[in-house]
């Protein structure tokens, strides 16, 4: 998951977005992003600092959690 992230947000600076807005069905992903649920494992802490490299290429970004049950659309990520 956190790899896809960051390839993503990579793909998008590149295409020139500044802001990215994105979509997971992992509450608990969407929580240690948005620093509201605390990372014990050293192997997530390094994905997270990865995510928070590539993110800082950005003007925005956020992470929405988004049900499996209510997740429809094909694309995960929206570039603006």
């Amino acid at each position: 998951m956190y790899e896809a992230l960051v390839a993503g947000i990579e793909l998008c600076y590149m295409a020139e977005a500044d802001s990215v807005k994105a979509y997971s069905d992992s509450q608990l992903v969407v929580d240690q992003l948005n620093r509201d649920y605390e990372i014990k494992n050293n192997t997530t802490v390094a994905y997270i600092h990865q995510v928070q490299k590539a993110t800082g290429l950005l003007k925005r970004f956020s992470i929405t959690h988004t049900p499996q049950s209510e997740n429809r659309q094909a694309s995960p990520i929206q570039i603006g």
